[in-house]
């Protein structure tokens, strides 16, 4: 008889004691660039299925840290990274990575902070550029020429910025103009790191250094879509005031009109100054009109200040007035006046008055009396109606000689009178001409000096 063989069960334990590690880090986002704000998914495998909820936290070469989880027990972890202000790279990666929980279903607790392979990192397998850097205002400036600008002037006014902007994008800036400050639009022509605008110089403005005070943003973002949010003024060289010498000059000038003395006889002469607020070169004796009488003499006394000699007519009397016509003379800046200036001379006609004219009764003839005193030339019209005139013309006399011990000098020769009448037309012109006396001797004994003869005459006359 055989004896049979008892059967023999054995059973084998097998021991997982292999930890996980993490094999490659990934990302489903698409090829492209990520401006401030934008997301991209973050992957993490490991070489094991590990459990739900563990985590992995990595850090991106930006300096920016995600938290990985996995949502469910298997190999994958997963997280989002939001771009920060600030942040950029040129091909996003996983720089390191530290562990908080990660174990596989045996329970292995992850250890290893080795990172995956180059070609198993996210940089290897994708092209994410991350531009997370706001754009800002680095200089203010303008191609305007150095100078002095006046009204209606225009000025470039230009902003640069960190890195190129998206076309169309918008600045306002405004600039230091005295009392009232004035803003420009400044527009980015096309994508690029420029904004330009235009100043116009306005009545009022002014300053002796154009500058940017401040600046308030429209619209503006990088081409990855990073908007500006600061509204630092650049300094020194990097605003217009420090770079150029813009000075802007939108105030117009004025002129004031003063007579001394302030009244006089007809035919009598009065100094006119004229004081301009500010300094011009175009002012002339043909920018001033008087009534009652004429300006001569004209001077240039400096810039600012000038004089003239108001003579008024013979046979006059009222309020003369002195004006400088609006727009006739414009600062250094170009700015023409725009307001008419006078100044007032009271003229008296009296009979002491050379060329007044005064009424004189003859028996039953009322008579017209015009007499002319002071030495020299002037001119005298033909009232209306008048047809003739009873003349007296009297030379100037002649100086006394002067006397020397025992000696003494005899004067000059003596004015001679010549009286008539003289048909006249109306409107004509006659020149009257007064004599002066003769001049006295010095030293001795002297004769005195002849005086000079006086005349009426008109075109045509023999004088």
């Amino acid at each position: 008889n055989y004896n049979a063989a008892p059967d023999v069960t054995r059973s084998f334990t097998i021991q997982d004691t292999t930890a996980p590690t993490v094999s490659a880090f990934s990302s489903t986002a698409v090829d492209g660039t990520y401006a401030s704000g934008s997301t991209i998914a973050i992957s993490a495998t490991t070489s094991e299925a590990i459990q739900s909820g563990n985590t992995l936290t990595v850090t991106l070469d930006t300096g920016a840290s995600v938290t990985l989880t996995a949502p469910s027990a298997g190999t994958s972890l997963s997280g989002t990274y939001t771009v920060g202000a600030g942040q950029s790279s040129s091909d996003l990666t996983v720089s390191s990575f530290t562990i908080g929980t990660v174990r596989d279903t045996a329970g292995n607790a992850m250890t290893s902070t080795t990172m995956p392979a180059a070609a198993s990192n996210i940089a290897q397998n994708s092209a994410l550029v991350v531009d997370g850097v706001l754009p800002t205002v680095t200089a203010f400036s303008s191609s305007t020429a150095d100078g002095t600008y006046g009204i209606g002037s225009t000025v470039n006014i230009s902003a640069t910025t960190s890195e190129s902007i998206q076309s169309g994008n918008t600045l306002t800036v405004t600039l230091e103009t005295g009392v009232t400050d004035r803003t420009v639009l400044l527009t980015a022509a096309s994508a690029g790191t420029s904004l330009t605008g235009t100043y116009t110089v306005q009545s009022g403005d002014t300053t002796s250094d154009l500058t940017v005070s401040s600046f308030t943003i429209g619209t503006v973002a990088d081409t990855a879509g990073n908007a500006m949010t600061a509204t630092t003024v650049p300094s020194g060289a990097s605003n217009i005031a420090g770079a150029k010498a813009l000075v802007i000059d939108g105030v117009v000038p004025t002129m004031t009109v003063v007579a001394s003395p302030s009244s006089v006889s007809s035919g009598g002469t009065s100094t006119v100054t004229f004081t301009a607020s500010e300094a011009t070169s175009t002012f002339a004796l043909d920018d001033v009109g008087a009534t009652l009488g004429t300006l001569s003499n004209f001077t240039v006394v400096s810039s600012t200040s000038y004089t003239a000699t108001f003579t008024a007519a013979q046979s006059v009397d009222g309020t003369a007035v002195v004006t400088v016509s609006l727009g006739s003379f414009t600062d250094v800046a170009g700015n023409a006046s725009i307001a008419a200036f006078t100044g007032n001379v009271t003229v008296t006609n009296t009979s002491a008055s050379s060329g007044g004219r005064v009424s004189a009764f003859s028996g039953s003839t009322n008579y017209i009396v015009e007499q002319f005193t002071s030495v020299g030339d002037s001119t005298w019209t033909v009232p209306r109606g008048v047809t003739s005139v009873e003349y007296l013309v009297v030379g100037g006399g002649g100086a006394g000689g002067t006397a020397y011990v025992h000696a003494s000098a005899g004067g000059g020769g003596g004015g001679q009178v010549t009286l008539g009448t003289r048909n006249m037309t109306e409107n004509e012109t006659y020149s009257i001409f007064v004599g002066s006396g003769g001049t006295t001797s010095t030293g001795g004994p002297n004769p005195g000096g002849d005086g000079v003869w006086s005349r009426i005459a008109t075109s045509g006359d023999v004088t």
